[in-house]
């Protein structure tokens, strides 16, 4: 960046050859300005001696006199922009404060320079002239020298944008009405011949310096439909700077005999007209939409700062929705106006108002609301037979992935009223970046989105391993589209292949490994304890044992809250894969972590899929208890606060995520079809189809183990259980003989054996079901 920056300055010599391209326009406008001034004169006389101005001292006098100013203003190049705009810019400032001078200081030197008194038009022309011919030079210049670093856009002056120039335009007149209107005034309507006269000579200076200040202080680069009191202090500062140097030259040089009081009055009628103009444009587009839109009568729900951002900019953009009123909650909002909106009643009060105003839409403006309070919400407008939809997220707003009018329809993850995850960004980059990353499991929906998450800070390689061909194919081209394919390391593998493994640790000399491979759905791995054990209790221990061998950086688990207590084989099968993790983190130089977390949304096999493909069928939603109740998190969230937990933890660390608030299934399945625009129980029927084998009705993030915080307020400890390692391995090579010899049962007693209680909670479970 700073190479480029450094290349962007002119060299020496293109400076010079700018200034001798300057000199020669500087001959050409003056000749233009000897020409005029011949022709306006009275008395013309013989051509050949008016030439005498550009061939004699006056002619050298100017040209010393404006490249010396060009040369000087080098050194205020930093007060403008660095680009094609702001060379003219300064061009434009240079040639005006240069026009003032020669009239201000040159007018009575004599011969030399008289013709500058001649005429206004003479001014104006030469000062235009000037203007017009130095700034081609920079046009020139910059195509010649600069075309490759400049940024396209830059070299467009937002003074020449057609809306703009109305406002140019507009300005100008003000500039000169104000002048004007200043000396009727202050002379209340008859103005003296030597007052009138004064007008004239000053008018073009007046014009000069005004609309010079209005440059410099940018009046002309904000939006006016946003205009706002910053805006109006930049129309202070420009006005009164521009007072101020029109004023002292009158008196410091007695240029003309202009009477103080009309500085003032111009002063005041100028930020009044100048900043009045810009708060009428505004005015006029907010106000003017309203009288003629006939959008869908719609309430607001919610009068926060979200809610008056939604009014704003449903005044200036309706996108189809008339505000009729506000809702809210806060009883001490009650009866209030925003932007003359008022606050009809909380959400309570919904259906009766919707009736009464006749409104048929709702949009929900609380990025604060928790995912019971959007339920709620929810539920209130199916009551009141209102469509609703919601605002993006207000990060997203701010990050720029998202417009104030984009409103949308609510999504499953919305009902979740999840917070945004704070990430360490320097931490994580530290523990990814130029490092040598393998994801077991990276096909499924944990594995491939940390697979993403990890290609943002730069690894050396992501090697990512699944079976699970398709899968592992849709995430390679994915990934190669966005970062190319050269860090991409895939390969169709699986963990229980024991030679195979070897070899991938090998060739890969991984540093880091995410094992999210695992079986996952509790009611089949009930059916097939024997693919349970194998794949989520040898497959970890299998990857332990290389991870060891091979000397990786650090090695993470990734676990489950149905690990907690297990009344299913595979939660038992993936406490037992904890405790081997612990084990060798005792053990082991190599760091091995465990993170637990609970249900993730939409994730393979996962209820919202399930509900989402029911209610696509007209039903029923099947939920298995009225009181089942699961912890939940976005996929993207999980993955990036398992690489959080990874990157703050220490070897035997177990880190449990915050899950927040757990989730009643039944709510999740009725929030489902109301957002599918159907009726619960009415539409589409929920029917209990009652707990299935090894399921429980709440889930558990920790036992006996108790928890303590982390450096990451969603970030949680658990101090591991103590067990016997011994006594572990002979158990493990007991399981090992179960599972060869297909005794599903041994398998499961094996089990109950390596986590305490295991066979013992499911049938307490059962038993409780059943009564």
């Amino acid at each position: 960046m700073q190479e480029r920056a450094k290349s962007a300055r002119p060299t020496p010599m293109q400076e010079m050859g700018l200034l001798v391209a300057d000199l020669l326009m500087i001959q050409v406008c003056f000749l233009i300005a000897v020409i005029l001034f011949h022709n306006l004169r009275s008395i013309r006389g013989d051509f050949a001696d008016t030439l005498g101005y550009f061939y004699g001292l006056p002619n050298v006098v100017v040209s010393v006199y404006w490249l010396a100013l060009i040369f000087l203003s080098r050194f205020v190049r930093r007060l403008f922009p660095q680009n094609l705009y702001g060379e003219i810019l300064r061009i434009f400032n240079i040639v005006s404060l240069g026009v003032v001078l020669m009239l201000f200081v040159m007018a009575d030197l004599g011969d030399p320079t008289s013709f500058f008194s001649t005429s206004k038009i003479l001014i104006l022309t030469y000062w235009l002239s000037l203007i017009v011919a130095l700034s081609f030079n920079r046009v020139l210049f910059y195509r010649r020298y600069q075309a490759a670093i400049d940024d396209a856009n830059s070299i467009i002056s937002p003074l020449f944008l057609p809306h703009k120039l109305v406002i140019v335009a507009l300005d100008l007149v003000i500039i000169a009405a104000c002048y004007f209107a200043s000396f009727l005034i202050r002379f209340e309507g008859e103005m003296p011949h030597d007052d009138l006269v004064g007008f004239k000579a000053s008018l073009p200076v007046v014009v000069i310096i005004r609309f010079s200040m209005f440059l410099y202080f940018r009046l002309y680069s904000g939006y006016y439909r946003y205009a706002s009191i910053s805006d109006l202090t930049q129309i202070l500062k420009a006005v009164t700077v521009g007072s101020v140097l029109i004023a002292l030259p009158t008196y410091l040089l007695s240029y003309a005999n202009i009477p103080r009081g009309v500085f003032v009055i111009d002063w005041l009628l100028m930020i009044g007209l100048v900043g009045g103009s810009r708060f009428l444009l505004r005015a006029g587009r907010e106000m003017l939409p309203q009288f003629w839109v006939q959008g869908k009568r719609t309430f607001v729900i919610g009068a926060g700062a979200a809610g008056e951002m939604v009014l704003r900019e449903l005044r200036k953009t309706p996108l189809g929705y008339k505000a009729v009123g506000l809702i809210d909650d806060d009883p001490s909002k009650q009866g209030l106006r925003l932007h003359g909106v008022p606050v009809l009643g909380s959400s309570a009060e919904l259906e009766r108002l919707a009736v009464k105003h006749k409104v048929t839409e709702a949009l929900i403006a609380i990025p604060s609301a928790t995912g019971g309070q959007i339920r709620r919400l929810i539920d209130s407008c199916r009551r009141a037979n209102l469509t609703f939809k919601s605002l993006p997220p207000l990060r997203e707003i701010i990050n720029g992935q998202a417009a104030l009018s984009q409103v949308r329809n609510i999504k499953v993850e919305d009902l979740l009223g999840r917070t945004p995850v704070r990430l360490d960004s320097t931490r994580l980059a530290n523990f990814v970046r130029g490092k040598r990353i393998l994801i077991t499991g990276g096909g499924g929906s944990i594995g491939s989105e940390i697979c993403r998450q990890v290609m943002r800070f730069q690894p050396e390689r992501l090697s990512i391993l699944d079976r699970a061909e398709n899968r592992l194919y849709e995430l390679f081209l994915e990934l190669q589209e966005k970062y190319g394919g050269g860090l991409l390391d895939p390969h169709v593998a699986d963990i229980n292949d024991s030679g195979k493994m070897e070899r991938l640790f090998t060739e890969l000399r991984p540093e880091v490994i995410f094992h999210a491979a695992a079986y996952k759905q509790v009611p089949f791995m009930e059916l097939f304890p024997e693919e349970a054990v194998e794949n989520n209790t040898f497959g970890t221990q299998r990857l332990a044992e290389l991870a060891d061998r091979h000397g990786v950086g650090c090695f993470v688990l990734i676990s489950t809250d149905k690990a907690v207590r297990p009344t299913s084989v595979m939660g038992a099968t993936k406490r037992a894969a904890e405790m081997i993790v612990q084990g060798f983190a005792k053990r082991s130089k190599v760091s091995f972590i465990t993170v637990r977390f609970g249900n993730v949304l939409g994730s393979d096999g996962s209820v919202v899929p399930i509900f989402r493909r029911q209610i696509e069928g007209g039903g029923p939603v099947t939920v298995t208890h009225p009181e089942v109740t699961r912890y939940f998190m976005t996929i993207k969230e999980a993955s990036l606060l398992v690489m959080q937990a990874a990157a703050i933890a220490k070897s035997g660390d177990i880190l449990v995520l915050n899950m927040g608030e757990p989730v009643k299934i039944v709510d999740l399945a009725k929030a489902m079809i109301t957002l599918s625009g159907a009726v619960p129980d009415e539409d589409i029927t929920i029917t209990y189809t009652g707990l299935r084998p090894g399921e429980k009705l709440t889930e558990e993030l920790f036992d006996e183990e108790g928890l303590k915080t982390s450096e990451h307020e969603n970030i949680l400890v658990a101090r591991p259980i103590e067990f016997d390692w011994q006594a572990l391995q002979q158990e493990l090579v007991g399981m090992r003989s179960a599972i060869e010899q297909h005794d599903r049962e041994k398998v499961k007693r094996l089990l109950s054996e390596i986590v305490p209680g295991y066979l013992e909670k499911q049938l307490e479970l059962i038993i409780r079901d059943r009564g």
